[in-house]
């Protein structure tokens, strides 16, 4: 009802849901008058985990993106995504709002590449990501994988373009970049450029993309060859702001092409560019001259209130350079907590050098995932981080294990566990992640799989002398064969304990299932299992 009052105009049940229950969802329906909704139409952007509304300087970090970049290029060759992780992570920490995501090379497999890379920096970073590309195949690939809302860079306005990336954008929700070109080039006057802006609103407006989701850029020319186009861009942006009400982008570093000094002109013309409507400079983040400029610019425009952000970027004396360094220093536990996956194998075995595979667990293993595990039951961090958390210190367990076997040494174990998702539910998703955690705290895990028969459980469990199972369940209708499983541990006479969790599952189904323990989440599982082995041990 509370959902309904609040304007919401479709409501159901899951699976699990009966006819009862939807019947009676009808009757409330019946006894409300419709709630009318005004939204506000505001163009912005999301991640998983992160809305970005564009608006005044929202600032869209270019350094993924191949052009101009030898070292990038041959990262992208050896599908090195550790040097792409790191440039996201160094120009989100510098500011960037939005990260474009460029990963085109006529020499290797685009698409997949681009699905790589999106998968692998939503995995790190919370900020929204603009899929650009040229290739419509990439673009489609990106979008798909993308979670959330994307920035989709771009469309023009050539009649094949909007032909093939406008129902891309459509399908997948994003917002559009579009270009002010056509078959024809760039138009010369700031008129002919905003004709194509109207036309790519238009087209849009054919499938369904409202105004607020199309994103315009005039186009930036370089001063050094075409100097008078500098000021059609700023004209431009001035007729599209006025006449169409798109937010706008440019890619700022063009128009310093072939002239020294370059962040000197890029910085100058992000004043004049602001000044004519610009919302979403694509930038590099990491320029101490542009983002100085920035931060000047965000006090005219009130969205640094009484200075604040300003006053403390000139305190800071360790502002990043237009050269990156790693400067933070990380130890294998902060490693650990940042899900800095790529960092955590070498480190590991650079401490082998002085410390034994134990000593490294309970010195960096344990505190950092015991940190992580607090963040998340504050709401701090979200179930994406705490799985690269979690895949950070697979990472450093895998060159343990190698130590291990080559030194003969005898893995330490916490104890054993075995869990499954139960018959007749293919769900494994929360299962799986379960089994990670877990064995990234010490347990060995014997997982039996997904729809996973109850004769097999049990029999695995008695010949391997387990004592704590854990049950996976997804389904209400499947529940019933949790209880039934732990029956036919009882039927055998076999003594062992039983966690059971799943989206469905509550204290009261623990109950009705006969379990001794209910975990909500991994992390649940993870004080389930250490209080049952410290009990069990005493």
């Amino acid at each position: 009802k509370k959902l309904l009052q609040a304007g919401v105009r479709i409501i159901g049940g899951c699976c699990g849901t009966t006819p009862e229950f939807i019947q009676k969802l009808r009757q409330v329906i019946d006894t409300l008058s419709l709630v009318e909704t005004k939204p506000r139409r505001i163009t912005a952007v999301t991640s998983g985990l992160e809305t970005v509304e564009i608006n005044n300087l929202t600032l869209i970090g270019e350094r993924i993106n191949p052009t101009g970049k030898p070292k990038l290029k041959a990262a992208l060759r050896q599908h090195d995504l550790d040097y792409l992780l790191r440039e996201a992570i160094l120009q989100k920490e510098a500011g960037a709002d939005i990260l474009d995501v460029n990963v085109g090379l006529p020499e290797i497999d685009e698409s997949q590449m681009m699905i790589d890379a999106v998968v692998n920096i939503q995995g790190l970073v919370s900020v929204p990501l603009q899929i650009d590309s040229s290739d419509i195949a990439a673009l489609e690939a990106g979008a798909r994988y993308y979670n959330g809302v994307p920035l989709i860079n771009s469309v023009n306005g050539k009649a094949e373009s909007l032909r093939e990336v406008l129902p891309i954008v459509a399908k997948y929700g994003g917002v559009v970049l579009g270009l002010c070109l056509d078959s024809e080039g760039i138009p010369l006057t700031a008129k002919g450029r905003l004709e194509i802006a109207e036309r790519i609103v238009n087209a849009a407006k054919d499938h369904d993309i409202p105004r607020e989701r199309v994103m315009i850029d005039p186009l930036v020319l370089t001063a050094s060859a075409q100097q008078a186009q500098v000021q059609v861009t700023l004209d431009t942006l001035r007729l599209i702001k006025t006449q169409l009400g798109c937010k706008t982008a440019v890619g700022l570093s063009n128009v310093s092409f072939g002239l020294p000094n370059r962040e000197l002109i890029n910085a100058s013309f992000l004043a004049a560019a602001t000044g004519a409507g610009l919302d979403a400079p694509i930038m590099n983040p990491l320029s101490e001259t542009m983002q100085q400029v920035v931060y000047s610019l965000r006090i005219f425009s009130m969205q640094d209130v009484d200075s604040v952000a300003y006053i403390k970027s000139q305190q800071d004396k360790n502002l990043a350079t237009s050269e990156p360094k790693e400067t933070e220093i990380l130890d294998l536990k902060a490693m650990i907590i940042k899900g800095r996956k790529e960092l955590t194998a070498k480190e590991t075995k650079r401490l082998l050098a002085s410390l034994t595979p134990l000593e490294i667990v309970e010195n960096f293993f344990i505190p950092a995932l015991d940190t992580v595990g607090q963040l998340f039951e504050t709401g701090e961090l979200f179930l994406p981080q705490l799985m690269r958390s979690a895949e950070a210190t697979q990472q450093a367990q895998d060159v343990l294990k190698e130590q291990l076997e080559l030194t003969g040494e005898q893995k330490t174990s916490r104890g054993r566990i075995l869990l499954c998702t139960v018959e007749g539910d293919i769900h494994d998703i929360g299962k799986n992640i379960v089994k990670m955690i877990l064995e990234n705290y010490g347990f060995e895990v014997l997982d039996l799989g997904k729809d996973v028969p109850i004769n097999q459980v049990v029999e695995v469990a008695i010949a391997e002398n387990i004592r704590l199972i854990g049950l996976s369940a997804l389904m209400t209708t499947t529940v019933q064969n949790m209880k039934k499983t732990i029956e036919a541990f009882k039927d055998r006479g076999y003594e062992a304990s039983f966690m059971v969790g799943g989206a469905v599952l509550n204290e009261e189904y623990r109950e009705f299932v006969g379990a001794d323990y209910y975990a909500k989440d991994a992390m649940a599982s993870v004080e389930i299992a250490q209080a049952f082995f410290k009990k069990d041990r005493e």
